[in-house]
């Protein structure tokens, strides 16, 4: 004899045909009490089936997926296929009304949110099948009453329940989300399930779901209990260990991402980054790469920042200059004016003065030149050249000026700026400058070191006070508890300050004056780079040296208009003397 365990719980009544093709689908959400949820809706569409002796074509369940997203829904999907493919569309709405009580196939569900609470993917889902003439059955519902308006009532209602209770699961699972984040290694309940874990006075345990950016790797760590409601409990029934993830520097990529940071900032354009660190199968990668925040070691997470999250990779600044002109380039594709330095095409140029060229053949006019490449064949010899913007937009109307020979340009600019421009001469005003400079942020950095040593000390100092409170008090109040977190925050902030700062201090504290010799070697560097060496250093000295050039047509001269870079160490490829602005006490 078969023992049915769940059909009792079955609303729905059956009322088609015994041969009729029928489905089962069913989807847990992965929270605490849906462990066994799919094989239990299994059990229950089986034993419906069984009961009434249905001709059952399988059971499709996808474990643990989200029911507002339909990504990754594998089961469903393959079901929907064989649906969709089997069944045609019957266009005739007569034809399919004479359908409604014997349906061409049948869909059993627990309830219609097992395949969706997202109304309008129901509202699809629904009118796909309608179309085919195939039924939805929810097993825990009342059966439909055949009246299109109650149904159509009823089903709406449905449907605004599901979404509620789908908003109300986001908010806890987003809560949830935030306790985790705010999870911190002094913590008492996770000291009790880690307590080898390295204490770092109170710092983020990094506890973030998802795929672990570039660069880090995620760890399974147990932070405590999952349980469940239960009446005869206060705690409720224990069901298993709370796992989270965890996230560490993954060793393996940490110094290449560094580097592929350092490239960025240098100005190298992705391709070559690419080329060298390898840290994507395919380019795409490296656009969210290089707009993480976490890379600074802050954490952006549904609009809080969570500071200190993470070891930081590179300093904020890097990111802050990135993000600027990611911005200014995303002006080109709005058609809105740009920096023209950033411009992509001159961005990824190969030549030493593109954008920095301009023709002056029409009086009172100063036209942009592009380098342009090509290559040879039988009708011409190789042309690469320096050509006018307009006369090409206009094809020669608007200026007749054609171009200028790129390597020929190059070459005369590279001679003038080092016979005249990057010369002991002209650069020593510029590093005696510097030199009063180092001697003052010398001054201002100690300054500042001496101040956070006091602030640090008096942080501490109240942190311990309000610590020997709580623990002399044999039922502290939560004010001391909260004192003793705000103290021991702004100690950990005023450190994490004293570190920035002491990262740069070999560099910063240099106060010796740069001397002759160290400034003609720079120069020489620079003279070897500009000669043959580096082109992508090579540009980016001629950036900080020429304004721009002006050509015309007929003329066998031009005029070099140039410049001197604020920082005169501003290649430190080339030079260890750079030395970065301060920031002063505050």
């Amino acid at each position: 004899m078969t023992t049915f365990h769940y059909l009792h719980l079955v609303k729905a009544k059956w009322s088609w045909s015994a041969h009729t093709p029928t489905y089962g689908y069913g989807r847990d959400s992965g929270g605490d009490n849906q462990l066994q949820s799919v094989p239990q809706q299994k059990a229950v569409i089986e034993e419906f089936v069984t009961h009434h002796g249905l001709n059952f074509q399988g059971f499709f369940g996808d474990p643990a997926k989200l029911s507002s997203t339909i990504e990754n829904r594998e089961q469903l999907q393959k079901m929907l296929n064989e649906l969709l493919t089997r069944f045609p569309v019957i266009p005739d709405m007569y034809k399919r009304e004479k359908l409604r009580d014997t349906p061409r196939a049948v869909v059993l569900s627990w309830k219609i949110n097992r395949i969706t609470r997202d109304d309008d993917y129901a509202d699809y889902v629904r009118a796909e099948l309608a179309m085919r003439a195939i039924l939805i059955v929810e097993l825990a519902e009342d059966p439909s009453t055949g009246n299109k308006l109650v149904d159509g009532i009823t089903q709406k209602a449905k449907q605004f329940f599901n979404r509620q209770q789908l908003d109300e699961i986001s908010t806890n699972a987003r809560r949830g989300q935030a306790e985790n984040l705010a999870l911190c290694d002094d913590n008492p309940e996770f000291r009790r399930y880690n307590p080898d874990w390295p204490t770092n006075e109170g710092r983020y345990i990094a506890a973030a779901d998802g795929k672990p950016p570039k660069g880090f790797k995620g760890i399974r760590v147990q932070v405590g209990i999952k349980r469940k409601k239960d009446k005869d409990s206060a705690l409720g029934e224990m069901i298993g260990p709370r796992i989270i993830q965890c996230l560490v520097v993954d060793e393996t990529v940490w110094a290449r991402c560094h580097l592929a940071w350092e490239m960025r900032h240098n100005q190298h354009s992705i391709p070559e980054i690419h080329r060298v660190t390898r840290l994507y199968p395919t380019l795409k990668g490296y656009s969210a790469f290089f707009k993480n925040r976490i890379y600074t070691g802050d954490y952006w997470h549904s609009g809080v920042l969570y500071e200190c999250f993470v070891p930081a990779l590179i300093p904020l600044e890097w990111y802050e200059a990135e993000q600027a002109r990611r911005n200014e380039r995303a002006k080109k594709k709005k058609g809105e004016p740009m920096a023209s330095e950033l411009e992509p095409r001159r961005v990824a140029s190969t030549s030493l003065l593109s954008g920095r060229v301009k023709c002056e053949t029409v009086p009172g006019e100063q036209h942009s030149m592009h380098a342009h490449r090509s290559p040879a064949n039988t009708h011409r010899t190789k042309w690469n050249a320096y050509e006018c913007s307009v006369r090409k937009q206009s094809s020669g109307e608007k200026c007749p000026f054609y171009g200028i020979s790129q390597p020929a340009l190059d070459k005369a600019v590279v001679d003038v700026i080092l016979r005249d421009v990057i010369t002991r001469e002209n650069l020593r005003p510029m590093v005696d400058a510097l030199n009063v400079q180092l001697a003052s942020q010398h001054t201002v950095y100690n300054a500042h070191l001496e101040q956070l040593d006091v602030q640090i000390a008096e942080a501490e100092k109240q942190r311990r006070k309000y610590h020997t409170l709580i623990k002399d008090d044999d039922d502290p109040s939560p004010g001391l508890a909260a004192e003793y977190k705000h103290y021991e925050r702004e100690k950990n902030a005023l450190l994490e300050q004293k570190r920035q700062l002491t990262a740069s201090g070999p560099a910063a504290t240099k106060s010796e004056p740069v001397t002759d010799a160290q400034l003609d070697d720079y120069i020489a560097r620079m003279r070897d780079v500009l000669m043959g060496g580096d082109e992508v250093l090579a540009r980016r000295i001629l950036e900080h040296f020429v304004d721009h050039v002006s050509v015309r047509k007929g003329s066998k001269t031009g005029t070099l208009y140039y410049t001197f870079p604020v920082d005169i160490f501003f290649v430190p490829e080339l030079s260890s003397l750079r030395t970065p602005a301060l920031e002063g006490p505050g």
